[in-house]
């Protein structure tokens, strides 16, 4: 954070500073701002901290042939800022008040003269806006459109950041990671993953269907995107090129993501093979958009076999709307001002759950340290709730100590210090 510091003596210093800030702001009053329209947009630079900067939308007209945000009553008067996504993928857009003190902002991909809406915000960060944007498009432009709540116009403050410490739910092919069905893998994510040795069976028969047993069980999860046949294979390989036995079972449809688990029955199963064969393949015509469980096990307990799930075709399964999520924050902040921590949205999640440091807890998607000090600066997890299934995911914050600043008045009687919108005045004894 920079200050410019200035010193002020005298009775005329101070009549100088209120005639420049006249003329300022009626410049500001009786002029359109350069930004008034999304293809004159302010550049924001994406960094890794918030640096804002203070702008008005005094003055400013309504943007012709947008699409409308749904949120904060719009009504015109919107300035425009432009942003370049990092190569994560992610953006977050944080604003402030100044004489606005309820914002809205919407944030448009496409071209400055045929945007879409991607999102809107009223309130978020007490009553100004604040968006958190992922699976974007690296290198992409993204326009930023800002107002006043109802119309209201004065000034703010924006900055644009990369998530800190953004991680997502991760299913990195080892099969302790999914040998539950309350955590499972995507075969839309890792397709490939290293068979399970010496975890005993869950059964055979029942819901298990033709399987006689189920030692050293993968569950797969993933959701379909077309209502046309799919194929899908259940195929091993070990070292040597062979491929050992391999059994496996599907279930579905299943509307939901939370009906995963407990929607199971020996009814919805859709393909099911027991037999001594290591390469294998089925076809099903899905319920687009609906989810389906894989079920895979290494009956012969052989250590160093891999299984694989090819698709076809390409594009006809997703994890997006389930295994895109996401936990990250709005720091580095200084300590004693609030920390806001952030998760992505998860369909069909009934809770989210945070833990961290210094014995920190709370609930919800988006919750908020209101004076955090240094010692809540960690890893931060937040994890998602879907009936029987919960969702990880984690995200490095850091909470500065606040700076000290020494200064040696030499006698002088009023220092005036100019920090964005604030003027403090440290008066010498």
């Amino acid at each position: 954070m920079k200050h410019l510091f200035s010193i002020q003596k005298d009775i005329s210093s101070i009549k100088l500073f209120m005639i420049v800030a006249f003329v300022v702001l009626s410049g500001m009053l009786f002029s359109q701002p350069a930004n008034d329209n999304p293809c004159n947009a302010t550049p924001l630079v994406v960094d890794t901290v918030c640096n804002p900067i203070t702008d008005s939308n005094i003055s400013a007209t309504s943007a012709i042939g947008i699409p409308p945000p749904a949120c904060g009553f719009y009504s015109g008067a919107d300035v425009w800022y432009s942003a370049i996504v990092p190569s994560t993928g992610s953006l977050h857009i944080i604003t402030g008040p100044g004489t606005i003190g309820d914002g809205m902002m919407a944030i448009y991909s496409g071209s400055c003269q045929a945007l879409s809406l991607i999102a809107c915000n009223d309130d978020f960060l007490g009553l100004m806006p604040a968006i958190t944007a992922t699976g974007l498009t690296p290198g992409d432009t993204l326009y930023i459109m800002m107002c006043g709540f109802a119309g209201q116009t004065g000034t703010f403050t924006i900055c644009a950041t990369e998530p800190q410490g953004t991680t997502t739910t991760a299913f990195n092919g080892a099969c302790n990671d999914s040998i539950s069905c309350a955590n499972p893998n995507c075969i839309g994510i890792v397709s490939t993953l290293v068979q399970c040795t010496g975890v005993p069976s869950l059964g055979g028969g029942g819901i298990y269907g033709c399987l006689g047993s189920t030692h050293n069980p993968i569950w797969n999860v993933f959701q379909t995107t077309v209502s046309t046949p799919i194929t899908i294979g259940v195929n091993s390989l070990d070292s040597i090129g062979g491929h050992p036995d391999v059994d496996y079972i599907m279930w579905g449809p299943f509307a939901t993501s939370a009906d995963w688990c407990a929607g199971i029955t020996d009814s919805n199963i859709i393909s099911c093979n027991y037999s001594t064969t290591g390469l294998n393949s089925f076809t099903f015509t899905p319920v687009s958009g609906n989810y389906y469980v894989l079920l895979s096990s290494n009956y012969s307990n052989l250590s160093g076999v891999t299984v694989s799930y090819p698709v076809s075709p390409a594009g006809s399964i997703t994890c997006d709307s389930v295994f895109n999520f996401r936990a990250h924050n709005a720091g580095p902040t200084c300590e004693h001002s609030p920390l806001h921590l952030m998760a992505s949205t998860i369909t069909g999640a009934t809770n989210y759950q945070w833990t961290g440091p210094n014995a920190f807890s709370a609930t919800g998607q988006n919750v908020t340290i209101a004076s955090p000090d240094t010692l809540f600066s960690g890893t931060y997890t937040a994890v998602a709730v879907m009936g029987s299934n919960t969702f990880p995911a984690s995200t490095w914050a850091t909470v500065k100590p606040l700076p000290t600043v020494t200064l040696n008045l030499l006698g002088i009687d009023t220092l005036f210090l100019n920090a964005g919108i604030e003027i403090w005045q440290v008066v010498y004894h």
